[in-house]
């Protein structure tokens, strides 16, 4: 499976600027880790939640990745 564009992602309606991103290295992290323990565990989507993610970084990618 392909990586997630990432660069795609903006921070509207925040501020937006080159230097400001809407994901970190954190966010890219707990995809990675998330998606192991999904294929581990054969979680489904109804299974997974995901809380706080303000700029829907980890909620994209994981649906990206199904």
């Amino acid at each position: 499976m392909p990586d997630f564009p990432y660069d795609g992602l903006r921070r509207f309606p925040d501020v937006e600027a080159d230097n400001l991103f809407a994901y970190d290295a954190t966010d890219r992290m707990l995809v990675d880790q998330a998606l192991a323990l999904i294929a581990e565990r054969a979680l489904t989507g109804s299974e997974i939640s995901v809380i706080g993610d303000e700029y829907g970084a980890i909620t994209l990618a994981l649906t990206d990745a199904g």
